[in-house]
């Protein structure tokens, strides 16, 4: 589909790559397809109809695309000026959703000029980023973990994680000493 609708699009016709891409997504269900569909829309300057498109689809959506889904819509309707839109979509799902849902929410934030949501938002993600930067160790077997626990899920050594310590600039991560 993706192929199809691209050879389409370079012929100038269109309508037909959209109503391919289209197509493609209701038999493959990847966002892919739409977000053809949305930059060349956005090329035409039609981007209502994109809006449009992401609506029918976020109402059938399952639940593992309906977040980037709302994601992808929240960004047109940023894009069109639709902030109010734009935010209930964001805040449809109180949930701690992705970090790019983070970011549009703070972009809204900051297109409506709420400055202390803004300013929260960004502290927000600033620390979510940090939390996400700090790789941990056991000094036992040397496992690396994402997160800080109580214990090593591999050796089982109680209290033995530890923040691996960032590589020195031009060395590569190697093994903690």
């Amino acid at each position: 589909h993706m192929e199809l609708g691209d050879l389409q699009l370079a012929e100038g016709k269109t309508r037909q790559a959209v109503k391919t891409w289209k197509t493609g997504y209701q038999h493959t269900g990847s966002p892919a397809c739409l977000t053809r569909i949305q930059r060349t829309l956005k090329e035409s300057e039609d981007l209502a109809e994109m809006v449009k498109i992401y609506r029918e689809v976020l109402q059938s959506a399952d639940n593992s695309n309906r977040e980037i889904l709302q994601n992808l819509l929240a960004s047109v309707l940023l894009e069109t000026g639709k902030t109010g839109d734009a935010l209930a979509l964001l805040e449809e799902n109180n949930e701690e959703g992705s970090l790019y849902r983070d970011l549009l929410r703070a972009e809204t934030y900051r297109e409506k000029e709420e400055t202390r949501l803004w300013e929260q938002s960004c502290q927000a993600i600033y620390g979510r980023i940090r939390n996400s930067l700090v790789e941990y160790y056991c000094v036992a077997c040397a496992a690396p973990r994402a997160e800080w626990s109580s214990h090593c899920p591999r050796c089982k050594a109680w209290n033995s994680l530890k923040p691996r310590p960032a590589p020195a600039a031009g060395h590569s991560p190697s093994k903690p000493a």
